[in-house]
């Protein structure tokens, strides 16, 4: 039986429901937790790379989605994360606890990739439109689902935050179950061989420009992941409730700016403009949490935060269905994979300079990155090269 995508797009956001319970209540506080347990900023760094780690294989689950199916890829990610948050629930060891989190990452990663697929086979009009509400739906989801949990925690122990996330992971792979299949795949290992993502940095200079200069603002924004749960617990002595209040506002930014980039996005020329936004904004976040750290102060950071991140969220899976002389999955795939490679080694350079120099004067470093970062972007905007990269 036949259904409309309005049918297709109601699961879609129950699924980003349940993504966003899962993030927002699980996997968003993975650092808090970590910290609280005694862990140190090296292995907060592992907490920080985890993500990143997973996206190193977003070329080999790209391929594979062309042989197996990006919908079974997508309920595998799901159901199999969540198995991995089961065992999660009564570990207190910090580096086992982080090593947990590296593999739930590892599995959860692989709907990265693999999700644009799906809605590109799945929306035939609307897709850009689609993208934003589903990522706003998601954003929103998060941002109630962090901003709540911090206090069922205080209330009723760390546990809670491990049962909600695996319902959310659930959610979202039962939602998925009824998709449709996609429309075509590739079946001769030769078309997956050349269809490589990787070609695509190798041919095209624009898209290798792009990936360099998209390193600088990347690196300034991963320096800052093992600094923010040290500055929130142990500088600024917040709560799990204050922790969840400023997860949560950062999530509702993140939703109500997610459907504005969606729709200026149809608007191709000005996503240069969005993009150098973004780096500001999450300029703005440093400046906060390094000269503030109070509950305030924090608070307006995470406004900045959600500003900037809906923008890059959007604007990559908007520029990965445009760019129509690559296949969407290679896109996706080379994007997460180049996030993945500094994603892995930045988290602990920062590590590094927390314990030498300090938590503000990694901030800072971070600050500068990103600044120079919104300099360099004006040289993109003058080639007028076309944006499927983020940091």
């Amino acid at each position: 039986m036949k259904h409309s995508e309005k049918h297709y797009l109601k699961l879609d956001i129950l699924a980003h429901i349940g993504m966003g319970i899962s993030l927002g209540m699980g996997a968003e506080y993975f650092g808090v937790l970590a910290t609280r347990y005694g862990a140190s900023a090296f292995m907060l760094a592992i907490i920080g790379s985890a993500p990143f780690l997973a996206n190193l294989f977003a070329p080999l689950w790209s391929k594979q989605s062309k042989q197996w199916g990006a919908k079974s890829l997508l309920i595998f990610s799901f159901f199999a994360s969540a198995l991995v948050i089961l065992f999660m629930i009564n570990e207190t060891d910090p580096l086992i606890f982080s090593l947990f989190v590296l593999l739930f990452f590892l599995l959860y990663g692989i709907s990265d990739p693999i999700y644009v697929v799906l809605a590109e086979d799945t929306y035939s009009q609307k897709t850009t439109d689609y993208l934003g509400k589903t990522e706003g739906i998601f954003s929103l989801s998060h941002a109630l689902g962090s901003g709540i949990i911090g206090r069922l925690i205080d209330l009723f122990g760390n546990w809670i935050a491990f049962i909600l996330a695996i319902a959310g992971n659930l959610l979202a792979g039962f939602s998925f179950l009824f998709f449709p299949n996609e429309k075509s795949s590739l079946n001769n290992d030769q078309d997956v061989r050349d269809s490589s993502p990787f070609r695509l940095f190798k041919e095209n200079k624009d898209i290798r420009y792009l990936v360099l200069t998209f390193m600088i603002p990347g690196i300034g924004m991963l320096l800052m992941i093992p600094a923010l749960p040290i500055i929130e617990v142990r500088l600024a002595h917040l709560s799990n409730t204050q922790i969840g209040i400023l997860f949560g506002l950062n999530g509702i930014v993140w939703f109500l700016f997610s459907i504005l980039w969606g729709k200026l996005a149809d608007r191709f020329n000005i996503i240069f403009t969005i993009f150098q936004l973004s780096f500001l904004s999450l300029g703005a976040m440093a400046l906060f949490y390094t000269y503030t750290q109070n509950f305030w102060g924090l608070l307006l950071g995470n406004i900045f935060c959600g500003i900037g991140g809906s923008a890059i969220a959007v604007g990559w899976r908007v520029q990965a269905i445009r760019f129509k002389q690559y296949e969407t999955e290679d896109i996706a795939g080379l994007h997460l994979f180049t996030c993945g490679v500094r994603g892995l080694i930045v988290p602990f350079i920062g590590a590094f300079i927390i314990h030498q120099f300090g938590v503000n004067a990694n901030m800072l470093i971070a600050l500068g990155f990103l600044f120079s970062g919104f300099i360099l972007f004006f040289q993109l905007r003058k080639k007028n090269i076309i944006l499927n990269e983020k940091f």
